[in-house]
């Protein structure tokens, strides 16, 4: 509710939000459709509030855009991570295991070492891992499910063991997302009646789909646990018993 300035300013805190992890860019198509279509149902106009919010994004993630540019001549977007995160998560050595660390092969090494930016490190990275996805079609479909299903754990497993990681830990986490996933899908069953929850669904969808193209382990869904939880809180109270009002004192009004 309320006029244009709620929408840039939700905008502007996306855009910082990109700027921190530009990974979040893949809520974007979900997002955007979710609530399109809910504020359709509602009979509230669509169009001007996700342009809105969008220009604001933009204008907020477009200093940084350009500062990059200026510094390595190359236009790309806010972070050049995406190339070594799509290359670990598509290459021969690759199980899908979130504790598993693949070592850079030497021939990749010097063509990297060879490179003279970032940026066209970036590249050779996209490049080599879909070599590898045009070559093994089967097996990257494979690695595709098991890095979808690390979003979706239970509890992490990680590379660099610690002492945080025991037993206990791993029966904790699994009960609380046990609980969060099924109070995620309670809340499934009104989405029909609920709009809002339209954009946080789609959000999350069009995350782990993305997502799941690259590198993937349990914290990668730090993102999209926030709308887990709101949703998860929906899911539970349209299930639990609530407590029944409080009768008025004697005397007291009614």
């Amino acid at each position: 509710h309320g006029g244009g300035w709620r929408w840039a300013l939700t905008g502007l805190l996306y855009g910082l939000v990109l700027l921190v992890r530009p990974n979040v860019v893949t809520m974007v198509p979900g997002l955007v459709a979710g609530l399109a279509l809910a504020l359709r149902r509602q009979g509230r106009p669509w169009l001007a509030p996700v342009l809105l919010t969008g220009l604001a994004a933009a204008l907020t993630v477009a200093p940084w855009v350009v500062r990059c540019h200026r510094v390595h001549d190359r236009w790309f977007f806010v972070s050049t991570g995406g190339g070594a995160s799509f290359w670990l998560g598509n290459n021969a050595a690759m199980t899908g295991a979130s504790d598993q660390l693949v070592a850079y092969p030497p021939e990749l090494m010097r063509e990297l070492t060879a490179l003279p930016s970032p940026a066209s490190r970036e590249s050779l990275f996209y490049e080599r891992g879909k070599d590898f996805v045009r070559g093994n079609p089967g097996r990257a479909a494979r690695l595709y499910l098991a890095k979808l299903g690390n979003l979706f754990a239970l509890y992490p497993e990680t590379a660099t063991r610690s002492s945080f990681l025991n037993a206990g830990s791993r029966v904790a986490q699994g009960v609380v997302s046990a609980l969060v996933f099924l109070g995620a899908l309670l809340a499934l069953r009104r989405l029909r009646s609920t709009p809002p929850l339209w954009p946080l669904v789609g959000a999350v969808v069009t995350f782990a789909l993305v997502s799941a193209a690259y590198f993937t382990v349990f914290r990668y869904r730090l993102p999209f646990e926030p709308l887990l939880l709101w949703m998860a809180g929906l899911g539970w109270a349209g299930v639990l018993p609530r407590p029944a009002p409080a009768a008025p004192a004697a005397g007291g009004p009614r």
